[in-house]
């Protein structure tokens, strides 16, 4: 927040419904603050105004959906959807939610006793913040986070990958799901069933997600898990976070042990992921795997917008995603868009909505070489998970 409102109480206001929204501030900080923006466009923005004011911060009607419960010794033992009396999580004995699980070499994953935690909850006008510290252990903190009227949980795991250097691990932590064994998998432009589309004798030691898996519980709905910073699911739920399965040289540290994972500063690593009940939808997977790895950004700007709001590319059928939108490599004047049927029924009489005015539309391949049909952006249709690419000039 810029300086002068980083004092005292403010007024955030939906500046196109013009309602007041509760907001607090974020946990550790100083001039953050959050506050939950609903319905926002695709490919668009939504503005809120934010002023000093000595009225106290509004409160909200709405309730938190799910709800979290955790036994003696810190570890969850549920997450339920309140509502809809849903459980989310299958946590067990010698197996719970969010555990660590250590390998060496290629031993088995054996369950890794943090010891028990120290719980803080901490509930503002948004959030609800579940903290379970486990200090001097290789899980020093654990963290779910309600949203006030929001279907999800955020989870964040911080595993100390420092503390066991020269040991050759494997580092996987546990997220058993409540339902069947019937998976689905978050593919390159696809879902992947499994165990249907595996073939006999194909099965992987651990799949690659691309944003989420989905584990169905009936016939009408699963848990969808979002994946951040994890991207190996091994067997029984366990997300590979880490190894250090590889000994180098350096020049001025000596010999040291190396980590396969995402680049750090700090031995402390956190993985994140999001969790919900959804309907068997793959649409509404696809929706919560995208939001929990593209989040909205947030701009402070001085002045007043043209407009409150606005979307730059609607598309009317959510089995569509508009995947790409950009200049064309090689035809100068010409911009690209890319759309793809996510859920594997197919799609008919999709409609592009935009405010800009596109006097030609041509099909092209992935490599953007014309086809020379002519598209309509207002009634177009796409076969199940087919990619299409469409070159457009705008005027």
């Amino acid at each position: 927040m810029p300086v002068p409102l980083r004092q005292g109480p403010l007024a955030i206001t939906d500046m196109v419904t013009g309602e007041r929204m509760p907001y607090e501030e974020a946990p550790g900080s100083s001039g953050r603050l959050v506050f939950f923006a609903k319905d926002v466009p695709a490919v668009g923005y939504r503005s809120y105004s934010i002023r000093k004011s000595e009225d106290p911060s509004v409160g909200s009607s709405d309730r938190f959906p799910l709800e979290v419960t955790w036994d003696a010794e810190g570890w969850i033992t549920a997450i339920r959807d309140v509502g809809a009396q849903r459980q989310l999580v299958q946590s067990g004995a010698g197996k719970p939610f969010g555990s660590l699980f250590l390998s060496t070499m290629r031993d088995d994953f054996n369950f890794h006793a943090a010891g028990t935690a120290e719980v803080k909850v901490t509930e503002g006008p948004v959030t609800r913040r579940i903290e379970m510290a486990r200090k001097g252990s290789l899980l020093p903190l654990t963290v779910v986070t309600l949203y006030l009227g929001a279907p999800y949980a955020d989870l964040r795991f911080d595993v100390d990958l420092g503390m066991r250097q020269g040991a050759r691990d494997n580092y996987s932590i546990a997220l058993p799901l409540a339902g069947s064994q019937q998976l689905f998998l978050d593919g390159a432009g696809f879902v992947i069933r499994v165990p249907q589309d595996i073939l006999p004798g194909g099965k992987p030691p651990q799949f690659t997600p691309v944003h989420f898996v989905h584990q169905q519980q009936s016939s009408a709905w699963g848990v969808t898990l979002a994946n951040r910073d994890a991207a190996l699911l091994k067997a029984g739920m366990f997300y590979m976070v880490a190894t250090e399965d590889r000994r180098a040289s350096t020049r001025d540290e000596g010999a040291q042990q190396l980590f396969r994972t995402e680049p750090r500063s700090s031995p402390v690593q956190s993985f994140r992921f999001r969790i919900a009940a959804q309907e068997e939808d793959a649409a509404q997977w696809k929706r919560l795997g995208a939001e929990c790895n593209l989040p909205l950004r947030s701009i402070v700007i001085d002045g007043r917008p043209a407009q409150a709001e606005r979307g730059f590319f609607e598309v009317s059928n959510p089995q569509v995603q508009l995947l790409v939108f950009k200049p064309a490599e090689f035809r100068p004047g010409w911009h690209v868009l890319r759309f793809q049927e996510n859920v594997g029924k197919g799609a008919q009489g999709a409609k592009l909505t935009t405010p800009f005015r596109i006097s030609e539309a041509l099909g092209a391949n992935t490599v953007e070489d014309p086809s020379g049909e002519r598209i309509d952006l207002t009634d177009f249709s796409l076969r199940p998970w087919q990619t299409l690419t469409v070159l457009v000039r705008l005027q």
